[in-house]
């Protein structure tokens, strides 16, 4: 698998798209960091683009790779961020509806430009800002997972222990994005954890190791993660 990371918007030309498209060993996956969708604070942040284009840009890359995963990143709390900015950013956040994201509160560093710009965002608001922005990316997440709830993808083993077998499928990028927990018995037991409370675990087959490829029927889904059996 190969997996692009960290593609900034003005590099995706269609060029590109055709080997993502075309190409096997290529993950239907593009991480774009965007950082803000509101065209005046990216101009302060220094970014090309603006919010129409990237529109623009995920749009044409849906109608090139209708089943790629896209994720990325933004910066809230950025100095001078109005409450108006902030809620359009949701709007499009909503508009999109990223696979995945991930968002930062802006930390203030000196020396930098951005510690030199007039209205630094109290910390409180920042807080609320991210867990907003959080909240709402668990509910799309959420119902994005449980559309693959019946579907079948070949998955990648990374870890097995506990009885469990972890892997990946094309969609989750290593050590950011969630995991398929994968099991192959209706047999098991319960063990609790913090963020899914509890789960059925299941011994994995001694034949699966790490490194292989399996294909798996998606039999559950949470906000992140997803659960599965192994089918032939």
């Amino acid at each position: 698998w190969i997996r692009l990371l960290y593609v900034y918007p003005a590099s995706i030309k269609e060029s590109l798209l055709n080997v993502i498209a075309g190409e096997d060993k290529m993950c239907k996956y593009l991480d774009i960091p965007l950082q803000h969708s509101e065209d005046r604070v990216l101009r302060l942040m220094r970014r090309k683009g603006s919010r129409k284009e990237y529109l623009d840009i995920i749009k044409n890359i849906r109608h090139f790779i209708p089943d790629i995963v896209l994720r990325t990143t933004f910066i809230t709390g950025f100095p001078s961020e109005t409450e108006e900015e902030f809620e359009s950013l949701i709007n499009f956040i909503d508009e999109v509806r990223f696979d995945r994201l991930g968002v930062f509160k802006y930390s203030k560093e000196d020396g930098t430009q951005a510690s030199k710009l007039k209205g630094q965002i109290p910390e409180a608001v920042k807080d609320m800002r991210f867990d907003k922005i959080m909240s709402r990316q668990s509910r799309i997440s959420l119902e994005k997972n449980k559309r693959l709830i019946g579907k079948r993808f070949k998955a990648m083993i990374d870890e097995i222990g506990n009885g469990t077998a972890i892997g990946r499928l094309y969609s989750h990028a290593p050590e950011i994005d969630g995991v398929v927990i994968i099991t192959m018995h209706d047999t098991g037991y319960t063990i609790h954890d913090k963020k899914h409370e509890s789960c059925i675990m299941h011994r994995a087959s001694p034949s699966v190791r790490v490194g292989d490829f399996v294909n798996v029927e998606i039999t559950d889904a949470f906000d992140y993660d997803l659960k599965g059996i192994i089918v032939e």
